[in-house]
């Protein structure tokens, strides 16, 4: 017999990631209509209100990897949205700029996703608290994660087998 608190926790799991799914087609349809993903949207964005940031300010401000962000810039630079270079006053940095069509592209996404996006700024605090919620899942440790979840056996034993 299945106690609550696990019931409990696969409805979590399913509700996450039925989330997450919905994420993925809702970032397909704006690269398929706009041609840009949600973080190159926000990246973008972050570059418009902070003109002179560094890589890894941009990335904080943004809410991804350094690494994430490099990919991301990559894209942008070959599309030709943004402008990355060295910095004249530190070796040491990347110069980073919104090109005109990156301006332009900013402004025409910026219309789609605030009609897209309006039932999700509804759930704002709903978001956060889940959010906030996963951050505290020790993330040094994978297989609490998914056990925290209700998620375990021999993907937990596998993970554990590769770290040995």
């Amino acid at each position: 017999m299945i106690r609550s608190d696990e019931t409990q926790h696969e409805g979590a799991l399913t509700t996450l990631v039925d989330v997450g799914l919905a994420l993925q087609r809702l970032n397909k349809t704006f690269e398929q209509q706009l041609g840009l993903s949600i973080v190159q949207w926000c990246v973008l964005h972050r570059l418009l209100d902070l003109p002179a940031a560094s890589a890894l300010l941009l990335a904080h401000a943004v809410g991804v990897t350094p690494g994430t962000l490099t990919q991301s810039l990559g894209r942008l630079k070959r599309k030709g949205l943004v402008y990355v270079g060295e910095d004249p006053r530190d070796a040491r940095r990347k110069s980073i700029a919104v090109t005109r069509d990156g301006r332009d592209a900013v402004v025409k996404a910026s219309r789609f996703f605030r009609e897209s996006l309006a039932k999700v700024v509804a759930l704002r605090a709903e978001l956060e608290a889940v959010r906030d919620a996963l951050r505290n899942v020790p993330a040094e440790d994978p297989t609490h994660r998914r056990r925290a979840l209700g998620y375990g056996g021999t993907l937990d034993r596998t993970h554990a087998e590769r770290r040995e």
